[in-house]
C-alpha cells in the first residue's frame, strides 16, 4: 500500500515536468512566431495552448496504447503498406465513428 502511495508523487510530478515542457516548448513558438509575423501572444493565449496541446498529446497516447493492445499482425501489414491510403480506405471500411481497432 505504500508503494502505491509513494508512486503517486512521484507520477504527478512527472505529469508536471511533461506540461512544463510543452509549455515551454509552445512559448518558445509562439514567440518565434512574433519575431516572424509580428502577432503577439498573451500569457493566458500560451497557456491556452498549452493545455489544449497537452491534453490532445495525452488522448494521442490513450489512442496508441488502445491500438498496442488490440493491435493484430494483419493490421500491421495496413500500416506498412507501400501504398498511400491504404490505411484510410480500411479505416473508411469499419464505418463512421469506429476506431480501427475494435
Amino acid at each position: 500500500m505504500e508503494e502505491v502511495e509513494a508512486e503517486e508523487p512521484q507520477e504527478f510530478s512527472h505529469r508536471q515536468r511533461l506540461k512544463a515542457a510543452v509549455h515551454y516548448t509552445v512559448g518558445c513558438l509562439c514567440q518565434e512566431v512574433t519575431l516572424n509575423k509580428q502577432v503577439n501572444f498573451s500569457k493566458q493565449t500560451i497557456a491556452a495552448i498549452s493545455e489544449v496541446t497537452f491534453r490532445q498529446c495525452e488522448n494521442f497516447a490513450k489512442d496508441l496504447e488502445m491500438f498496442a493492445r488490440n493491435v493484430q499482425t494483419a493490421d500491421l501489414g495496413i500500416l506498412e503498406s507501400p501504398r498511400p491510403g491504404t490505411l484510410q480506405v480500411c479505416m473508411s471500411l469499419r464505418g463512421p465513428g469506429q476506431r480501427p481497432w475494435h
